[in-house]
């Protein structure tokens, strides 16, 4: 219809109504263009929105899960600096046999998780990083993800690591199972709970002959010992990764209420 008008003012010369035309033609395309940008920009910023919150609830979840393995690693500290002290002065040591070996085997455990990093990964592989506006913050969670990768590896201690392996060695099974059930609580399998100071309820000719071939063999020691640093290691690391993540999740929700 446009075009049968303007080829007829053309034809008839009407150079004013060609005019009129031509500006009706090109600010409907530009308009067109403009909504389209602007329904694309309001996408953008929703669909940023539902990333920065999904985002907390990732952190936030990441957060639940350290405070309890926090506890469980707290205990595990304290019972293998509690077996240490015995391995270092058995004679000056009043520690119940029973009481060594639940130490002994509760500072072998360890307790995984499992990153969550869902969201962030996927902004990163789908190339949606771009999506978050905000330079600084995309820095931030790029610091963030990328420590976070070290704790894992420092806080997931190495199942295989030495001292684990001797300890489960000169540990019977019927004794494990029995320091399992006696130390450990468990939240319908989701949560462990690790009891402090236990005692679990072994023979005592049992946990004797256990303490007597661990304090026999001179590498028992040395392995706590390194073990031991790599626990307050990884304990200092949680305690700073925490703060950042709070830190982390206060900016997103401040960024959130910017918007």
């Amino acid at each position: 219809m446009i075009l049968k008008r303007l080829k007829d003012n053309v034809a008839q010369e009407n150079w004013f109504a060609v005019t009129v035309e031509i500006i009706v033609v090109v600010l409907g395309i530009f308009l067109g263009m403009q909504v389209t940008e602007w329904n694309e920009e309001r996408k953008e910023r929703n669909d940023e929105a539902i990333y920065m919150e999904r985002l907390v609830v990732d952190l936030e979840a990441h957060i639940r899960q350290m405070e309890f393995r926090k506890n469980y690693f707290e205990i595990v500290i304290a019972d293998a600096e509690l077996a240490l002290k015995h391995y270092n002065n058995p004679k000056d040591s009043d520690i119940s046999p029973m009481r060594l070996v639940s130490a002994l085997y509760n500072s072998s455990s360890i307790y995984p998780f499992n990153a969550y990093n869902y969201t962030y990964d996927e902004l990163m592989t789908t190339g949606k990083i771009n999506l978050l506006r905000d330079l600084e913050m995309r820095g931030l969670l790029a610091e963030f993800f990328f420590n976070n990768d070290q704790l894992y590896f420092v806080w997931n201690i190495n199942p295989e690591n030495e001292h684990r392996d001797w300890v489960r060695t000169i540990v019977p099974q019927d004794i494990k199972q029995r320091i399992l059930t006696d130390c450990e609580l468990s939240d319908n399998g989701i949560y462990l709970f690790m009891k402090r100071n236990c005692e679990a309820k072994l023979a005592q000719d049992a946990a004797k002959k256990i303490v007597k071939r661990w304090l026999s063999d001179k590498k028992s020691g040395d392995l706590l010992n390194r073990h031991l640093s790599r626990l307050n290691n990884a304990y200092n690391v949680f305690i700073g990764n925490t703060a950042d993540t709070n830190e982390l999740i206060a900016k997103l929700r401040n960024r959130e209420r910017q918007q």
